[in-house]
């Protein structure tokens, strides 16, 4: 079930990209494959749903790895399941991270697909949909970077046709609020600060949510005023993002410039993982709202 091709990193989890090349086969070679990268053991489930509302996925919801009620198999010819990371050569210890995974191994039905990851503890994940047309020919789709709070749930559909030469586009929810839930999710895994510029980052969210219910009656200049408000977000991550990406970790400094930096107060950061979900919530936002992610930014 597990499969191994290249990945991409992802600035956004909604496009367009080419995928099936190739000429039509006499047999049907087309599959599905989701794999979400998340602890050891897992700290979220993951399930997916196919254009008839059959699932197979694993909900630890509903029992543990151990127990059959927490697995679903309703889709024809798929299976789940999950497997740790290798442990350590050195020392045996076991790794922090594994993956569940969910396959349709053929004759896979055109449609809407839905997969919906449950939090059971906050922890950042990467989510990994690798299609298969109708020859057996895998397009290579961007890896989405992801944080989910325990307790909250987050879906991502696409829709599925194993039609060589076909595309596909991975679509998530995202309102305001979501947005501001990913922020806090990110803080509280350490992935981005610090906690004045973590509240001015949500103060501007919160401006672009109150300004879409703001003046009655002007909804056009409504979803303008959120649309800045979303490009300003934007700026200031990318700004935070690419400063400390600028910084030699390598350089060298003498034992008093390092006292005088540990008196200061923790500069403003953004990971790699945060920074690009988080601007690419922020650019699906911005779409909707009949924005153009990319200006005045």
């Amino acid at each position: 079930m597990r499969r191994s091709r290249p990945t991409l990193a992802a600035l956004v989890v909604t496009g367009m990209f080419s995928a099936f090349p190739g000429v039509s086969s006499a047999k049907d070679l087309s599959g599905l494959y989701i794999d979400l990268l998340t602890g050891n053991p897992p700290v979220a489930s993951m399930v997916l749903t196919d254009p008839f509302g059959r699932r197979t996925g694993i909900n630890l919801r509903l029992g543990s790895l151990d127990d059959d009620a927490a697995y679903f198999h309703e889709i024809p010819d798929s299976n789940a399941g999950y497997e740790g990371s290798p442990a350590n050569d050195e020392t045996g210890e076991a790794a922090a991270t594994g993956r569940i995974s969910v396959g349709i191994f053929s004759a896979v039905s055109s449609g809407a697909y839905r997969v919906t990851i449950k939090g059971i503890e906050t922890r950042n994940f990467s989510l990994d949909i690798g299609p298969r047309d109708s020859n057996g020919g895998f397009p290579i789709l961007p890896e989405i970077p992801g944080a989910i709070a325990a307790g909250e749930t987050q879906e991502f559909t696409f829709n599925y046709s194993p039609q060589p030469g076909s595309t596909m586009t991975i679509a998530k929810q995202v309102t305001f609020a979501t947005l501001r839930t990913a922020l806090r999710t990110w803080r509280q895994l350490d992935q981005l600060g610090d906690a004045k510029f973590i509240a001015k980052l949500d103060k501007t969210l919160a401006e672009g949510e109150k300004a879409l219910t703001g003046k009655g009656g002007k909804d056009r200049e409504n979803r303008k005023e959120a649309v800045e408000k979303l490009r300003k977000f934007v700026r200031k991550i990318e700004k935070a993002f690419k400063s400390e990406k600028d910084d030699d970790p390598n350089e060298d400094e003498d034992k008093d410039h390092k006292d005088k930096e540990q008196d200061k107060p923790q500069k403003r950061f953004v990971s790699e993982p945060a920074f690009r979900s988080l601007k690419g919530d922020a650019e699906i936002l911005i779409r909707n709202l009949g924005g153009k992610p990319g200006e005045d930014h």
